[in-house]
């Protein structure tokens, strides 16, 4: 469970053994559509667990530490959009969803001002990512990526190009995949590696998700 900074702790080994488990589970139900809201409830209250114990108890203890909050703001990011997984999942869709889904939503479009914050506040090791052969230079890329975090965020919070927002930040963290990610692994295909990898991915489909949810939303306006 080094993913979520357990401490060391009696039953630490079995409680990793589980997570993954649980994990397992959900991501098999989740492709299964008579099981999907199930898989979607199994991974979100991974999530939400994480997120409660690991994060946002350490961030009360420290709440002047931006790591903190950039940390809370990624798990909230995947709780919400699990949530709305969880919903769109459901065969009837309960009263006030809609509001639910809008509010998810908003939440995570604020998360999004959290991770632009990281690029700056970690400017150079951000940079230090970005492949040298782009042009503009390390830097410029680390800015840009920041603003478009930025803008994607205003976007799902205000509702205005919304749809537009999501997909292309989809496709932005896709692009992480690529140009970051995947050589990280090939070159040194570590733990942390492949753990930073499989957080790009969780957002890639948190991204996905909201794009649906927002898709939804206006097709239901639409009739």
């Amino acid at each position: 469970v080094d993913w979520m900074t357990v401490p060391p702790m009696p039953g630490r080994t079995a409680l990793a053994y589980g997570v993954g488990a649980v994990l397992v589970a959900g991501a098999i139900f989740i492709n299964w559509p008579r099981l999907s809201v199930w898989g979607a409830s199994l991974i979100t209250a991974v999530f939400a667990f994480g997120l409660i114990a690991f994060d946002l108890v350490p961030l009360a203890r420290h709440p002047l530490g931006f790591d903190y909050w950039d940390s809370s703001a990624e798990q909230i990011a995947l709780v919400v959009a699990g949530i709305v997984a969880i919903i769109m999942s459901l065969e009837r869709t309960p009263a006030h969803a809609a509001l639910l889904e809008r509010i998810c939503r908003v939440v995570f479009g604020l998360c999004l001002f959290f991770f632009a914050a990281a690029h700056f506040v970690y400017l150079d090791y951000t940079a230090s990512l970005v492949p040298k052969w782009l042009p503009f230079g390390q830097h410029f890329w680390a800015v840009f990526t920041a603003l478009a975090a930025i803008a994607a965020g205003i976007a799902l919070v205000t509702g205005v190009l919304a749809l537009l927002a999501a997909r292309l930040l989809a496709i932005m963290y896709v692009i992480f995949g690529v140009l970051v990610h995947l050589p990280l692994i090939m070159a040194d295909p570590s733990h942390h590696n492949w753990t930073e990898n499989a957080e790009n991915l969780a957002l890639i489909g948190a991204a996905l998700i909201i794009a649906e949810s927002v898709g939804r939303q206006r097709s239901s306006n639409a009739v």
